[in-house]
């Protein structure tokens, strides 16, 4: 990934989570897939987003993207807290 977009994932990131905390999940989705399509293994985001859908209730669009993490990393300790969240 070029390092013009890895800062402009990285600010994209930032506003989606200020959405997310506004309550404006629908628009952090938004953000969140557009870094998604860009960048499919930043896992921060796909923390964050698998976090966005399960607040709109979007639970089986959370654990297609949680499974995705833990290829990424299994041992990771988000993977665990959001598999507890979403009752998988």
């Amino acid at each position: 990934v070029q390092p013009s977009l890895l800062y402009d994932n990285e600010v994209l990131l930032h506003l989606s989570y200020s959405y997310r905390k506004v309550k404006n999940v629908k628009k952090a989705i938004d953000l969140a897939e557009k870094i998604r399509a860009r960048d499919p293994k930043h896992f921060r985001n796909l923390s964050h987003l698998t976090e966005c859908y399960r607040l709109i209730g979007a639970k089986e669009r959370a654990e297609k993207i949680l499974a995705k993490m833990a290829t990424l990393d299994p041992n990771h300790p988000q993977v665990a807290k959001l598999k507890t969240l979403l009752g998988s």
